[in-house]
């Protein structure tokens, strides 16, 4: 799985850079991408996926990024897609760290149930993700390498994920 989450954030970041190629410069330079700077058969190499694997890689990471799975049913991108991978705004999820939360999180109702929410916290950016940690509302992960190690095997049930 963690090959599966490099190649998903090797998306990500890829996306993430095509974006802001495509954006206006602040300055009010014009930017250009390196590929219109290449040669046509440079150019022809990256267009061709057999002749150049990595995009392999990047589509594998889109479709794991794009795919709902687990309990929920629901995919990286639905929580943390939007404007540059930066969540939806301030939603609050359960994603299942604790069976029992000390700390309830986020207040209010369960928009479906009207139940009081337990661990509801803020879904977090993944801009910078490799800079941000340590991980969780709590911070008990210090790598990367641990909450896909969770969300690959330590998920605990909860009566609200």
């Amino acid at each position: 799985m963690i090959v599966s989450l490099a190649k998903c954030l090797g998306a990500v970041f890829t996306l993430l850079g095509v974006m802001s190629s495509s954006l206006a410069d602040p300055t009010g330079q014009d930017r250009q991408s390196a590929y219109a700077l290449m040669s046509a058969e440079s150019q022809a190499m990256q267009n061709d996926p057999a002749q150049h694997p990595a995009t392999f890689w990047v589509l594998d990471g889109q479709t794991l990024w794009q795919t709902p799975a687990g309990k929920s049913d629901k995919s990286c991108a639905q929580c943390h897609g939007g404007d540059n991978f930066s969540g939806w705004g301030s939603i609050a999820e359960n994603i299942g760290l604790d069976g029992h939360y000390s700390d309830p999180g986020v207040p209010g109702q369960d928009w479906f149930t009207g139940e009081q929410r337990n661990g509801w916290f803020k879904v977090p950016s993944l801009r910078n993700v490799a800079l941000t940690g340590p991980y969780m509302h709590d911070g008990r992960f210090n790598t990367l390498e641990e909450v896909v190690e969770f969300y690959n095997s330590g998920i605990q049930d909860h009566d609200q994920l």
